[in-house]
């Protein structure tokens, strides 16, 4: 029975309660389920809890093919409450889909992911303003982080997590991914895929097949904070589509990829600082526009970052290029300011820019390589500076030759 007036209703446990009906716990009134306490909730309905969930996060209380629906201002929603198991044995998936769609049911809120390895395929966030926290991801790429709960792949997937429903500006908004790790396990083409304005911070994605993460179409405002991308089969971060334009990027770390660190394929007045790029397979950073948009890629702004031992002896630290090679499809406005480019291989190459408009390198770094084609280009890098930026103190530099 639901008091009246406001109180508590206790389950104790071991007990299994089915609701096979539609029932609405007041705001006034607690859930307290006992040790062992099971809900199933039958198909067709529904339980809502505007009131408090008093439970720890570690105990499995709803089950079922019905819904669950927690509208209350509860701190968090376990996914364990669902019956997620962390163990990295079966497929946790149906209990975080059922925590995300417990959150969207009441509106938005944060759902938490304790420590565990939880094996998924796609999870999808069901609504906007959802926030989505673990107990920590260890997000630089050495041993100098513990990863304490990690999302990882169990089937051949497009994206690990999917912020992208429709395609369309209606993807979600205002949702954060926070203290986890992704691993794609060399099954998810993406360990996140995302659009609109969303955050991403102290996240480590790793082991996915072509993006860490994918900024995708209709990317607008979307910001990724203290993020580790890493060890990943192609690049750690690719952003893509006619219509993404502005995105953040800070204090992130791309290592290891198999392929670029970054590469970006759109994005207009976006900013990229305080970031580090090294031992990628490919370039650190590699800006192409390709034949499939007409949109522009321009105003991308770097501010101190760290770019070092990228590629083979063969590849750049730096590619600029567009598809059709042509000035009116070049890259434009690019902006390096106080970053360094170093290799610990004199045979390595600073940049190559193929097509591109007015890109300027203001109080920047390059280091070590000794290669007289360290900076290459073609007739269509127009208009290319070096503000204070030939050479660098203790260091090589680059010589008459080279500029």
């Amino acid at each position: 029975a639901i008091p009246p007036a406001g109180g508590t209703i206790y389950a104790p446990g071991p007990a299994t309660y089915r609701v096979a009906s539609t029932v609405t716990i007041p705001s006034t009134v607690a859930l307290a389920p006992g040790q062992a306490s099971l809900f199933v909730v039958s198909s067709g309905a529904t339980l809502v809890l505007a009131g408090p969930v008093v439970a720890p996060p570690t105990q499995s209380i709803f089950t079922g093919a019905g819904k669950v629906s927690i509208t209350s201002a509860v701190d968090a929603i376990s996914v364990k409450w669902f019956g997620a198991t962390g163990a990295g044995v079966v497929a946790d998936t149906i209990a975080l889909q059922a925590a995300l769609d417990a959150a969207q049911a009441g509106g938005g809120g944060s759902v938490y992911i304790p420590a565990g390895t939880y094996l998924t395929s796609t999870i999808t966030m069901s609504g906007n303003n959802i926030t989505l926290f673990g107990a920590g991801s260890g997000y630089v790429y050495n041993t100098a982080g513990t990863v304490r709960t990690k999302l990882k792949a169990n089937a051949g997937i497009n994206s690990l997590i999917n912020l992208v429903v429709t395609g369309l500006v209606a993807d979600r908004t205002g949702c954060v991914l926070q203290d986890f790790e992704v691993d794609g396990d060399l099954l998810a083409t993406y360990g996140i895929r995302m659009s609109n304005a969303n955050i991403v911070d102290r996240v480590r994605v790793r082991g996915c097949l072509t993006a860490g993460v994918l900024l995708d179409n209709f990317t607008n405002a979307s910001r990724l904070y203290r993020c580790g991308l890493v060890d990943n089969f192609g690049s750690g971060l690719l952003v893509q589509g006619p219509s993404t334009t502005f995105f953040t990027v800070e204090d992130c770390h791309f290592s290891l990829n198999q392929l670029a660190g970054l590469r970006l394929e759109a994005g207009v007045l976006s900013n990229i600082k305080r970031c580090i790029a090294e031992s990628n397979g490919g370039s650190a950073v590699s800006i192409f526009r390709p034949s499939t948009h007409n949109n522009a890629i321009g105003g991308l702004n770097f501010e101190d970052c760290w770019f070092e031992d990228n590629g083979s002896s063969a590849a750049y630290t730096l590619t600029i290029d567009s598809a059709t090679r042509s000035e009116g499809s070049s890259p434009f406005r690019i902006k390096f300011d106080n970053c360094r480019f170093n290799t610990s291989l004199t045979t390595r190459l600073n940049m190559n820019l193929q097509a591109a408009k007015w890109v300027t390198f203001e109080h920047c770094q390059f280091d070590a390589s000794t290669d007289a084609s360290t900076l290459s280009g073609s007739s269509q890098a127009r208009f290319v500076a070096f503000i204070e930026s030939a050479t660098a103190t203790n260091f090589t530099g680059l010589s008459a030759t080279q500029l």
